[in-house]
């Protein structure tokens, strides 16, 4: 998971925990209301006034491109034994789960992909926690696309039954000659994005795997298939689809919290395929649909008041604006139809408005599996609590579920959440009673808080921070800058800034008068997925309002993009 932390000065920072056939019908609304059915009719406080509907500019199902895009998904099974941390096994035993006849025959064309979300089924009771559902090998019938090796003897090292060493050499093409299918340049980003989908080590018993067509000869981001030491996927240099081809998937159920267990131990894998058919490559003619979960009835309550339509559609049209008005050359993602969902007292809600981080992934399973299903894999799922709490240390902004976070409804995964303040109905008091809410009108926390939603969309459809707070961590997206520096500990924009791959090409006028550098690669502090937090002048320009080239291309090969 990734998530924003609000410090005990207020000052905005960043920490992580890595713990994320369609047809649009042409009378379909741009946005519609869906309250999930009452399971349960506890003591509830009855609810006043109508329901938010969102009216956003630019906002509309005709924004989807469905001349050119579809998203399939199909589901398969399989089990076979559990394997230690540090265990051994054959890559022929029955510690592999093979499953075979993933069907990939319809052509993904050129801005496809294919997203494999593995979960683990009927885990023992009589063991504790979980198992990682660990990808290590997609065929295509002709290629092996993953390549993972150096692991049967354990994918950890275990020294008195601690398992804390990740084995060297264990990974795909761990020494950089066979190649896969994880974007990077090098075996070790390779190995980054393989880990990074794997989950090992959280509390999130899935995995998310997703493989972008890569239908180039050159360009970026960097593509293994045509980048790749030797003759990996020469004559072909693309993800194979097309009549007749099917897959075969293995994966190791490695658990959680053993050294070893013995062959009497075995679980499942519920195996997830959303295949994505985009003709586009780039950022053109894409958008994604929004389910948007107002938890519990004081935030409920607030929707429903004038002053909080009004700043959940300029909430929203900070969303908008940061995939597309302000990054239609790059992005070009727009929003399509925005479901807004009541989780009221009901349904439970009010247990998840205040909710501990240890907790997020529990009301992101059974809030999503309270969703239509006609939405899976269509609508990105943006819970809205009231609070966001931290080991009873300090309150979060806002986190996802995962980088990426799961395409499906019901698991741990599945959505990202940002927190009211429970200040909804009365954040931007500057703002007229009637007509849409200037930014030049708007608390610098509110404006803080669309970047925060549109920060936390990007981890769920797959990006990183460019660096992380202590400066020793950074994404593998060749065009963002990295920084080094600290300020007080951490990174912070003006200490990035000095460093002089940014200072050689952007002075201090340049930057006090904004647009802050924007167009300089070394200076892209201001990207969307910087780490801390955000300044902006009156009209909205500032740090958290772009997206680099590269970083566009990964987002739009999510299936939620259509």
């Amino acid at each position: 998971m990734q998530f924003r932390l609000i410090c005990q000065n207020l000052l905005l920072c960043f920490l992580i925990l890595q713990t994320s056939c369609r047809k649009q019908a042409p009378a379909e609304s741009a946005s519609e209301t869906v309250v999930p059915v009452p399971t349960s009719t506890p003591s509830c406080d009855a609810l006043a006034g109508t329901s938010w509907v969102p009216s956003i500019s630019g906002v509309s199902v005709a924004n989807h491109d469905d001349s050119s895009v579809t998203v399939t998904k199909d589901i398969y099974t399989g089990s076979g034994l559990l394997t230690g941390l540090g265990q051994s096994y054959s890559a022929n035993s029955s510690h592999v789960i093979t499953i075979s006849g993933i069907d990939v025959s319809t052509d993904l064309l050129l801005g496809g992909s294919a997203t494999l979300v593995a979960q683990t089924t009927g885990f023992p009771s009589s063991l504790s926690d979980g198992a990682y559902p660990v990808l290590i090998s997609l065929n295509d019938g002709v290629n092996e696309l993953v390549n993972v090796s150096g692991c049967t003897s354990g994918f950890y090292t275990c020294l008195s039954g601690n398992c804390n060493t990740p084995k060297v050499g264990c990974g795909p093409d761990p020494n950089g000659t066979g190649g896969s299918a994880f974007l990077g340049a090098t075996a070790a980003e390779r190995r980054s994005f393989w880990d990074q989908g794997q989950r090992i080590g959280t509390n999130d018993f899935l995995s998310v795997n997703t493989f972008p067509t890569c239908n180039w000869s050159s360009g970026t981001p960097s593509c293994s298939f045509n980048s790749s030491p030797g003759s990996f996927f020469a004559g072909s240099g693309k993800l194979r689809s097309g009549s007749g081809v099917t897959y075969t998937a293995k994966y190791v159920l490695l658990t959680s919290s053993y050294s070893s267990v013995g062959d009497s131990f075995s679980a499942g894998i519920k195996l997830t395929v959303v295949r994505k058919k985009d003709g586009n490559q780039g950022a053109t003619n894409g958008a994604t649909d929004l389910n948007v979960i107002l938890v519990g009835t004081k935030n409920i309550t607030q929707s429903r008041t004038d002053k909080g339509k009004q700043n959940l559609d300029a909430l929203f049209t900070h969303v908008y604006n940061h995939y597309f008005t302000q990054n239609s050359s790059t992005t070009g993602i727009k929003l399509g139809k925005i479901n807004v969902i009541e989780w009221d007292c009901t349904n439970g809600g009010d247990s998840y408005a205040t909710v501990d981080l240890s907790k997020a992934g529990q009301m992101f399973s059974t809030g999503s599996a309270l969703l239509p299903s006609s939405t899976e894999t269509k609508a990105l799922n943006i819970f809205l609590v009231s609070s966001i709490t931290y080991s009873g240390s300090g309150t979060i902004l806002g986190l996802s579920g995962g980088i990426p976070g799961a395409m499906i409804n019901g698991t741990s995964s599945s959505g990202l959440v940002f927190s009211s303040l429970n200040k909804l109905g009365t954040y931007n008091p500057s703002c007229s009673s009637s007509g849409t809410c200037t930014i030049s009108s708007q608390e610098p926390a509110f404006i803080d808080m669309g970047s925060t939603i549109s920060h936390e969309m990007g981890h769920f459809m797959g990006l990183n921070h460019l660096s992380e707070r202590d400066g020793s961590t950074h994404d593998k997206v060749p065009d963002t800058p990295q920084c080094t520096t600290l300020s007080g500990g951490h990174l912070t924009i003006s200490s990035c800034r000095s460093e002089s791959s940014c200072n050689n090409v952007c002075s201090s006028s340049q930057y006090a008068s904004g647009p802050y550098c924007s167009d300089k690669t070394e200076c892209q502090f201001n990207h969307v997925m910087w780490w801390t937090s955000k300044n902006y002048n009156s009209s909205g320009q500032g740090d958290g309002n772009i997206f680099s080239t590269n970083s566009s291309s990964i987002i739009n090969y999510s299936p939620y993009v259509q």
